[in-house]
């Protein structure tokens, strides 16, 4: 996954010095709202989740621009003991926030793939339940409920990542489209996929 990710932010950034540009400069204020799907790559968390987060950025160029991302991705997966002896549905979530730097390049009058990377800070949490069963020696099996909760510390984690956005009607300030991101983080890997929407103030 990761060099899947790294590979298609390449392929953004060499499409980009070979288009021209446009003259739908992308400066200004922008707010989107991305949602879709999370692939954990390390840890635990090994079944497919949720991911949602907002981005706020501002176009300093139409090439360049900075911003801020709050979000996070979210699963639940199982947790069994030996022979099966115990197990337990873990929920979890990793909310993040963090600062990126993005590099567009507009094509035409509406299309703009971008690339971009992060740093931000991550908090891993966990919380579910189950049961425990054993046999003692007289034959007897006991039952004993199982519950897990509890959060880490924040971690700084790296985000890198790419996308297109699609400006639509006659403003060019509405815009959709897709976006894909990897984040490095301690406690595991996280690939998103997802489908963004939002709006820019362009100067």
């Amino acid at each position: 996954m990761k060099k899947l990710c790294v590979g298609i932010v390449s392929v953004l950034l060499m499409a980009a010095l070979l288009f021209p540009t446009s003259s739908n400069a992308a400066e200004g204020l922008l707010l989107g709202l991305a949602g879709g799907v999370v692939v954990p790559t390390e840890g635990d968390k090994d079944n497919v989740g949720g991911a949602s987060y907002l981005d706020l950025g501002y176009g300093i160029t139409k090439n360049f621009m900075v911003g801020g991302y709050f979000g996070g991705d979210f699963g639940s997966y199982k947790e069994s003991g030996i022979s099966g002896q115990h197990e337990a549905t873990v929920n979890w979530s990793v909310p993040y926030l963090g600062v990126y730097a993005r590099f567009n390049y507009p094509i035409g009058e509406s299309l703009e793939p971008y690339a971009n990377i992060g740093l931000g800070a991550y908090i891993p949490t966990a919380s579910g339940s189950g049961e425990w069963s054993w046999v003692d020696a007289h034959g007897v099996t006991h039952h004993e409920s199982i519950n897990v909760k509890g959060s880490d510390d924040a971690e700084f984690g790296l985000k890198v990542g790419g996308g297109l956005n699609w400006f639509l009607g006659k403003s060019k300030k509405w815009f959709i489209g897709p976006e894909i991101a990897y984040h490095w983080v301690n406690d595991g890997g996280l690939f998103e996929g997802m489908f963004k929407f939002g709006y820019q103030w362009k100067k």
